[in-house]
C-alpha cells in the first residue's frame, strides 16, 4: 500500500508542477496583453 501512496504522490506532484507552469504562462500572457 505504501508503494501505491508514493506513485499517486508522484502524479500528484507531476501534475500539480503542470499547473503552476500553465498558471504561470497565463498569467504573463494577462500581462501581455494589456
Amino acid at each position: 500500500m505504501t508503494e501505491n501512496y508514493q506513485v499517486l504522490e508522484e502524479i500528484l506532484a507531476t501534475f500539480f508542477c503542470c499547473v503552476l507552469k500553465i498558471l504561470a504562462l497565463a498569467l504573463k500572457n494577462a500581462d501581455g496583453s494589456r
